[in-house]
């Protein structure tokens, strides 16, 4: 179990480092950004409080030196996390009025949370590894001081995630501030649990579970939040990532139409390779191929064939693009046929399927499908 959640909390580090660096090249591209700057300074700091609570830092400095390091670094990056909400909605006052009602109950908190520290330290000497909340009263305050600064900042932080993203026009970024909101409400549950382990602790009605597992919701609130934090910025990436796979398998799905075309006129692809990666151009071009296949072929399509597959198509029940779709199909397999006989006073038409890519994509899909399937016709 404790590897188990030496693995969590070195996983959960390894996801702080990237979004820092990630975060941080982005922002000595625009330095000029104080709103990320404050953002940076919270995942930052935030990722080195969990790097300071790894095993083997008391080689370095005393357990109680760590302690306090560590509480004073994450309370400053929740403020930091809190001062960039604050920059961000910049006007008529209200970042004063937000330090003074979010802020500065943090600030007096950890303060306090700093004293209890010191006469833990000076009067009582508690051994910070194996803290005695029922002999150590002022290490019960110093912990419950933390505590609430801490649900303190969760409270705030989770509020203004999602109060802003009610407003927000950008997907993205509506994706991750509730993404942070759901990992604070989170790591607020964490500090329900610590203050009740605690002051149970303290009274002598230890639970039966070890504390040691507060550090999973930890592990789920941090990795939410930060991942609601670079969400905006990755996100975009992540729909340009779905777009190309869509479009890659568009491609592919029609080329049994293209290659039909290709073989009845080789004529009719481009001479040029298009990039392998730009599904896009490569999806323009194989449509483009196609249409270009079907003015082949045009003279070879049948008039009595389209009447027959239009009324197979009604009795199918088809309407719409499929019935469309359904007739063009018939007359492409009509018109490929070796003993088809070419028709130069009744050209057939093409059908109507739209001014754009998509919607010529979506129509000549369909008639791929119905190419694959039997003839509507001969059934």
């Amino acid at each position: 179990m404790a590897d188990f959640l030496l693995y969590i909390h070195l996983f959960v580090i390894a996801v702080g480092v990237g979004v820092s660096i990630y975060k941080l090249v982005d922002l000595v591209r625009s330095p000029r950004r104080p709103a990320l700057w404050a953002l940076w300074s919270g995942i930052f700091l935030i990722t080195l409080a969990l790097a300071s609570g790894l095993r083997g830092g008391d080689r370095l400095l005393s357990a109680d030196i760590i302690w306090i390091i560590q509480h004073l670094v994450l309370l400053g990056s929740l403020l930091s996390l809190e001062w960039f909400f604050w920059l961000s909605v910049r006007g008529d006052g209200s970042i004063r009025r937000d330090l003074l009602r979010h802020g500065v109950p943090v600030i007096v908190l950890a303060a306090a949370m700093t004293v209890g520290w010191v006469v833990t330290v000076s009067a009582e000497g508690s051994d910070f590894l194996a803290l005695d909340f029922a002999r150590d009263r002022w290490a019960l305050a110093m912990m419950l001081f933390y505590i609430a600064a801490f649900g303190s900042s969760m409270v705030s932080i989770a509020r203004f995630a999602w109060r802003w993203a009610a407003v927000s026009d950008r997907p993205w970024l509506r994706r991750g501030l509730r993404t942070l909101t759901v990992g604070c409400w989170v790591s607020l549950a964490y500090a329900c649990h610590k203050i009740a382990y605690t002051l149970l602790d303290a009274f002598g009605s230890r639970p039966p579970w070890p504390q040691t597992l507060e550090t999973i919701p930890v592990a789920v609130g941090v990795l939410l939040s930060l991942t609601g934090i670079a969400l905006p910025a990755v996100g975009p990436a992540i729909s340009g990532m779905h777009t190309w796979i869509r479009l890659g398998r568009s491609y592919h799905r029609l080329h049994p139409l293209w290659n039909a075309a290709v073989t009845f006129d080789p004529d009719v692809a481009l001479p040029t390779s298009a990039p392998w990666w730009d599904y896009e151009f490569r999806l323009y071009r194989r449509v483009v191929e196609i249409w270009d296949g079907r003015l082949a072929i045009r003279d070879r399509i049948d008039p009595v064939i389209a009447d027959k597959a239009l009324n197979a198509a009604r009795e199918r029940g088809l309407g719409g693009d499929d019935l469309a779709a359904a007739v063009e199909a018939e007359c492409w397999r009509a018109a490929l046929r070796s003993d088809a006989t070419p028709r130069p006073g009744e050209l057939g038409s093409p059908p109507a399927t739209g001014t754009d890519l998509v919607a010529e994509c979506a129509f000549l899909l369909r008639v791929a499908r119905f190419m694959r399937g039997p003839s509507i016709v001969a059934a």
